[in-house]
């Protein structure tokens, strides 16, 4: 138990140098107030000090000491009953702290300390910006920083403020960036600590995964990581109050941190991505509304029941720390987070706000959270549908160049977006935490996807046991490592052989061969002869599986007299199990990437087709009907199930920024799956649904966003 279970409104004020001088505290006690905030994040210190610290060697901000920046919102906060959660930065640190501490650094083998960029190979600054943001500097998770240092900065903390938690930005560093050879550091500490672990072993290399020594290597970083945590955790707990320590984490795929130990050490996790997407500065596909529900779904799916905490930046992220979200974007955005089962957080900078047009957006979606008493984010998710990833997908697409096949996270979130514009709620399932399968229906193992014998051999269970499978491309054919497995344990289960893989093309197509199901999986009938396909083909041959179209290799585009088309492949692209117990579907092409980057309307057809083939007769809680852009999620309490509703149709949902909201009107929806609804109210909207024994609701409008609260008949499952 920690001081923040049960609580559901949380903010965020991240301090500047000058809020010594500007804070303004009688403001934030007003906004506060008018939020009936819960919990409060608050800086405190880390690489400087906002309160008078007496820890040697932590630098205070010039001022501190006469004044007491964090101590003066600790009142403000604690006067109102808010839970205030320390908020530390120790992990990425500046050229002033790491000339006051260089054995504190990572360290290249020169002597050198690792900046940002050496460790993620990804540059921070902005063009043109002030050098500073390429001057970071990454500290050493072996270092006395996390031994000695920031264990005494805990214990002056808590023993001088009532503080409910400690939170860590940019740590552990792991939850950044692939496990590689740029994390490695020649400090001393590092070095004694690698000649332990791996028997005196010389460093690897390179990023070889077929090198024992670099599979070591990757087991060293996530032990050392851990260890440290587990440390600082039962020390932040010992502390008076009995606080908890929590870590921030940006759920990427490949990202090194050993997701079970990790989410198993902590109490609350905490999603900080601040916007819609990770890759905040990707131009093709532009990041959409959606990707708050992807990024949610993946941390959902590492948590282990864990309460999950969104920070979302009230700020535009890429115009100015300072500015203000649009109200419209940042509705859409806290109610994505909340949808999906997380605690969102809005996050501002400043202790003296510029811009303040955000406030009255905040303010009133946490005025609704209290006055609904609605907690989504301890529920259990009822999906019925789920997407498969590993994060040894993603690594390995890092390692190996050139690529020999689409990106991971595109082919997962190419499905994730088409089972949402199905209408149907869909999980994320990690491969390294499978116990999950048992609730459902079906699972998806999108291209890319690469596994261990005994996560294949799970999901063989699954199937054996009755539930449906989608596989695409290369799926399984590779374990974790990146190594062709001894047998294609997923083709056998959906009755294929599959061959060599082919890519990347500019493009290829999908040809009609006169097949009764080429219909049945573009749900229509259709007048082309060919429709686009994907980049990649994993060719096959068809046993126990109906096939259906050929792949057309791409023409010439240039010269116009050469941009014929080719003669198909040899073989089927698509294939559906036909074994008799067995629902099943396979992808040659990965129209889960193509989709992803085109939208184009006949990879969805497809993908849909595929997985209510998979799905068979059974069907999903909820479905919601026609073609508008709804983010459907479900949960279930012991009393009732929580169908959300988030309105993804309004004009910038899909790429650009939301300005304006503009209401779905007639959102239909068709319950199943056991659901046998004896009530039904709209807890957003304040009002009760006619339910007819159809099962079929009808929910008249949907600004932002509805929960629609679902009370089974008595007896009913």
């Amino acid at each position: 138990m920690t001081r923040l279970d049960g609580l559901t409104r949380f903010g965020q004020v991240n301090f500047t140098a000058a809020d010594v001088d500007e804070m303004d505290p009688e403001y934030w006690r007003e906004v506060w107030s008018r939020a009936d905030l819960q919990a409060v994040s608050l800086n405190v210190g880390g690489s400087v000090a906002y309160y008078p610290s007496d820890v040697e060697g932590h630098p205070r901000l010039p001022g501190v000491g006469d004044r007491d920046p964090f101590g003066a919102m600790v009142e403000v906060a604690r006067g109102l009953g808010i839970e205030v959660v320390a908020r530390l930065d120790v992990c990425v640190v500046d050229q002033r702290f790491c000339d006051l501490h260089p054995d504190w650094m990572m360290t290249g083998p020169d002597g050198r300390p690792l900046t940002l960029h050496d460790v993620t190979g990804r540059p921070w600054g902005r063009p043109g910006a002030p050098p500073i943001e390429d001057e970071l500097y990454y500290t050493c998770v072996n270092s006395d920083l996390f031994r000695t240092y920031l264990p005494a900065m805990l214990t002056e903390i808590a023993e001088r403020y009532d503080v409910a938690a400690f939170f860590t930005n940019g740590f552990p560093t792991l939850g950044l960036v692939p496990p590689s050879t740029r994390l490695l550091c020649h400090c001393p500490r590092c070095l004694e600590a690698w000649a332990d672990f791996s028997g005196g072993l010389a460093y690897p290399a390179a990023d070889d995964p077929d090198d024992p020594v670099f599979r070591t290597y990757v087991a060293f970083l996530q032990h050392c990581t851990l260890e440290v945590l587990r440390s600082i955790q039962a020390h932040t707990r010992a502390q008076r109050g009995g606080p908890t320590f929590i870590t921030s984490a940006i759920p990427s795929m490949a990202g090194a941190l050993p997701w079970s130990q990790w989410a198993d050490t902590l109490d609350v996790v905490v999603t900080d991505n601040q916007d819609r997407a990770l890759d905040h500065g990707r131009a093709t596909p532009p990041a959409g509304l959606w990707e708050v529900g992807l990024s949610t779904a993946l941390m959902k799916s590492v948590a282990r029941g864990r309460p999950a905490v969104r920070i979302m930046g009230a700020y535009r992220f890429r115009q100015g720390r300072h500015t203000s979200k649009d109200p419209a974007e940042l509705s859409l955005q806290l109610a994505l987070s909340f949808a999906h089962g997380e605690h969102p957080k809005w996050h501002t900078i400043s202790g003296r706000q510029w811009s303040r047009r955000w406030t009255d957006t905040a303010v009133a979606f946490d005025r609704w959270l209290a006055s609904s008493g609605v907690d989504l984010g301890t529920l259990p998710s009822a999906a019925r549908v789920g997407v498969a990833w590993s994060q040894q997908s993603a690594w390995h697409e890092t390692w190996v160049s050139p690529p020999s096949r689409g990106a991971h996270y595109d082919a997962v979130a190419g499905w994730y977006v088409a089972v949402q514009r199905s209408g149907v709620p869909v999980d994320l399932v990690n491969a390294d935490l499978l116990d999950g399968l048992e609730g459902l229906d079906a699972l998806v193992l999108p291209s890319g996807f690469t596994a261990s014998e005994a996560t294949l051999e799970r999901i063989a269970r699954f199937v054996e046991g009755g539930g449906g499978l989608v596989a695409v491309g290369n799926a399984g054919l590779l374990d974790e490592w990146g190594r062709p497995h001894p047998r294609d344990i997923v083709g056998g289960l959906l009755g294929i052989v599959r061959g060599e893989t082919r890519g990347p093309a500019f493009t290829t197509y999908l040809r009609r061969t006169g097949v009764p199901v080429e219909e049945r999986l573009m749900l229509a009938p259709d007048d082309d002869d060919v429709v686009p396909s994907g980049q990649w083909v994993t060719a096959f041959e068809a046993h126990d599986a109906e096939p259906a179209f050929a792949v057309n290799p791409q023409e010439w585009v240039i010269p116009t007299h050469a941009a014929w088309l080719p003669g198909a492949y040899d073989g089927p692209a698509v294939a559906l199990a036909t074994r008799p117990g067995r629902t099943g579907a396979y992808l040659g092409p990965d129209l889960d990437v193509a989709y992803f980057h085109q939208r184009v309307g006949d990879h969805l057809a497809v993908l849909r087709g595929a997985l209510d083939h998979a799905l068979g007769d059974r069907r999903p809680p909820v479905r919601v009907l026609g073609d508008a852009h709804v983010d459907v999620h479900a949960l279930t309490a012991s009393d009732a199930t929580y169908v959300t509703l988030v309105n993804l149709h309004h004009p910038g949902a899909s790429g650009g920024v939301v300005e304006h909201l503009a209401p779905l009107r007639e959102v239909r929806m068709v319950l199943s799956g056991g659901l046998a609804p004896s009530r039904a109210e709209l807890l957003r909207s304040g009002t009760s649904l006619e339910v007819p024994a159809s099962g079929e609701l009808v929910v008249d409008c949907v600004t932002d966003v509805e929960v629609v609260r679902i009370t089974p008949h008595p007896g009913s499952d």
